[in-house]
């Protein structure tokens, strides 16, 4: 059988990723679809219904790109890279120890192009503006081409830095009343649990994540439930369960409930600012109550391709949304494997089938299916999370099993306690709902840490060529599964992936050779170094979150101590963040640049590092010709590679170099040593005045 939606989903999916991912030009390959389209309409049923659905998917996705980046993109293009007044209204704001991020909706009265989009922008002047605020302000646009699809993938046209703003009124659009309840009812959870089990149930609920420590990140990315922190159907189902208990309660007829499920659900997904995840798994239970009501049966994996696609329709960049991919990969797997897996596992233990099974012993039923669904969820997403965590963790299935039990209190605790701060009388309950909920966050983040904490809990998978392999793992076993191979073709295939990874190990070791890593705190004015298990760090810590940010870097390098500190100003050493890096981080030696007139130090065996005269306001790292210069001010200095005072960093376009900003909250890169130490790499020489 043929699920219509299904099909086209997946082909409008892919061909939205290739035709944006890659550059075509959609014109022609709207011509190509049309010219296929066509043939097959001539062919008339010679040819089978599947290929229709495919051509029709693929030529529907190339109008809507070439129309969206006609009607949408190409009109914002001219004002990339260049700094404009606007007037618009703050519709969202987060809050970080040194910065703002704003969201900022423009306002209709400007040009084309510049009208009614939003613009995320960085407050580092503490502006006296906030959520609702009508503001007249100057922006200095960004123009990142390789951030842009991201920014686009999110409904955000402009990124930038706010240099000056000034309120001017106040506006109340839904938007920013969805905004302003979303903030009290994140306060109202912080408020009753002030310690990190507010901030993780926070986060949980509206995808507030950016004030988690960094250090639970990677434990929770380690452990393999990274996906609680992401809002999607998982929070959707435990609101409707809560929904339909209190319905149940009122005796509400059948109609009249799923009117109002449907109203909840359009209500959470605005609360959660329409993100993908929450709108896929949003659209998908609207359409389950919808056929519900209408007395028709719903197929799940029809209900999925519909989604993709209306979200893809209304923009076509969220095919790089990595909340929408995880999302709906996840979806996948769960709805296309998890019967198989079960069922094979079923047969294989107790030599029952699966219903058989599940009327014998509903407990090993149910400890079974959590299992496959683990297992089934993280094998399509597992590319992406390579990509973006960095881990591949090896104990999803145990962790995911053994907090199935506390996610629904920890995600109902908060729901109610969030609701509850909406209402003034409502806050003693609230608190007890709070308490509810950070219990079971405590045994979430405890479950997590220790697995985490296990040598065997994660792979790092950062380099390419495994991102590669992994890709085209999990493709062929797709394959292998749809074709139904035999054994035989299966344990080939196991045995070329083997040997596959080890040449791919091998020829990186030879191609890349020895490599420094570098991060560059983002927005702050660090720059960590490591090699082996020595590390450097230009620049103090401005925060504890950097602090966070550089000690996790260095700990994922197997860096166990910093052999050179450098700051700007000797009183830097005495404050809270460096003290905090010194003692997770021991320290062997310290240059304070406003003491010294000038300093050379050789790391590594390669890595020469030196600034001149005093009170520098740079720092030369050199690195077999290559030239990298941190600045503490806007000198604009002659370097391959540049991290100015804001610590953006800046590539010679001729390097041809991959950096990556997913770990860490720093964009991150390497460096290949030459071979010819200038000294002993055991040793290391520093020289200053």
């Amino acid at each position: 059988m043929i699920r219509i939606f299904h099909t086209a989903g997946l082909v409008w999916l892919a061909s939205a990723a290739l035709a944006l991912g890659l550059g075509w030009n959609s014109a022609i390959c709207l011509l190509f679809g049309a010219v296929l389209l066509g043939t097959l309409a001539v062919a008339g049923r010679k040819l089978p219904r599947g290929f229709a659905v495919c051509a029709a998917a693929f030529c529907a996705c190339m109008f809507s790109v070439a129309a969206y980046r006609a009607a949408v993109i190409a009109p914002s293009e001219p004002y990339q890279g260049t700094v404009q007044r606007i007037t618009g209204t703050v519709t969202d704001q987060v809050v970080y120890q040194n910065y703002r991020r704003l969201s900022i909706r423009t306002s209709g009265d400007l040009p084309r192009g510049l009208k009614n989009v939003t613009i995320r922008a960085i407050d580092f002047n503490a502006l006296d503006v906030g959520t609702g605020d009508v503001v007249n302000c100057v922006v200095e646009l960004e123009n990142d081409p390789e951030q842009m699809n991201r920014l686009y993938s999110e409904n955000i046209r402009f990124s930038g830095r706010l240099t000056e703003a000034r309120k001017t009124g106040n506006a109340s659009p839904f938007s920013v009343r969805l905004a302003v309840w979303r903030d009290t009812m994140s306060r109202g959870i912080t408020r009753n649990l002030t310690g990190e089990e507010g901030t993780v149930l926070s986060a949980m609920l509206f995808g507030r994540t950016e004030q988690l420590p960094p250090e639970l990140r990677r434990d929770y990315s380690r452990a393999g439930v990274s996906h609680l922190l992401a809002v999607s159907g998982l929070h959707l189902a435990v609101l409707v369960v809560l929904l339909s208990g209190f319905l149940r309660f009122l005796k509400l007829p059948p109609r009249q409930s799923g009117l109002c499920t449907m109203a909840a659900v359009l209500l959470f997904m605005g609360l959660t600012g329409f993100s993908h995840s929450v709108t896929r798994a949003g659209i998908m239970l609207l359409l389950l109550t919808a056929a519900q009501l209408l007395g028709r049966d719903a197929d799940a994996r029809n209900s999925l391709g519909l989604a993709a696609i209306l979200i893809l329709l209304q923009n076509p960049y969220a095919v790089f949304s990595v909340s929408f991919q995880l999302s709906y990969l996840a979806t996948l797997g769960i709805l296309t494997f998890t019967k198989p897996l079960a069922g094979w596992y079923s047969l294989q233990v107790w030599k029952i089938s699966l219903t058989e099974l599940k009327k014998r012993s509903r407990w090993r039923y149910a400890i079974l299916n959590c299992l496959s669904v683990s297992v089934c969820a993280n094998f399509l997403t597992l590319p992406v999370v390579c990509r973006e965590f960095g881990y591949v963790s090896l104990v999803s299935p145990m962790t995911n099993l053994l907090i199935a039990a506390l996610v629904p209190f920890a995600l109902g605790g908060g729901m109610l306690c969030g609701l509850a701060e909406l209402f003034s009388g409502l806050r003693l309950p609230g608190r007890i709902f709070g308490l509810v909920g950070g219990s079971a966050v405590k045994g979430i983040n405890w479950i997590s840490r220790w697995w985490s904490g296990q040598t065997f809990a994660a792979l790092p998978v950062t380099e390419r060529y495994l991102l590669v392999w992994v890709v085209v793992c999990v493709c062929v076993a797709v394959v292998l599964w749809h074709l139904r191979a035999d054994a035989a073709v299966k344990r080939y295939a196991a045995c070329l992936a083997v040997v596959s990874l080890l040449a791919g190990a091998f020829s990186q070791k030879v191609t890349a050779g020895n490599a420094v890593w570098f991060a560059a705190d983002e927005y702050g004015q660090s720059v960590a170094i490591a090699y082996g298990k020595q590390g450097a760090l230009v620049g103090a810590p401005d925060s504890e979150r950097a602090v966070q940010n550089l000690a996790a870097f260095f700990a994922d390098h197997g860096v166990t101590g910093i052999t050179l500190l450098v700051a700007e100003k000797d009183a830097q050493f005495d404050q809270n963040p460096t003290v905090s890096l010194a003692k997770a981080m021991p320290v062997e030696a310290t240059v304070p640049l406003d003491e010294s007139y000038g300093f050379t130090a050789v790391l590594f065996g390669n890595v020469r590092i030196s600034a001149e005269g005093k009170d520098a306001r740079s720092v030369l790292m050199e690195i077999g010709g290559l030239s990298i210069v941190k600045e503490f001010r806007q000198l604009a200095l002659p370097a391959h590679i540049l991290f100015n005072g804001r610590n953006e960093l800046i590539v010679d376009p001729r390097l041809h170099m991959k950096v990556q900003d997913s770990y860490y909250g720093s964009s991150v890169f390497s460096v290949r040593l030459p071979n010819d130490p200038l000294i002993e790499p055991e040793s290391a020489f520093y020289a200053w005045g």
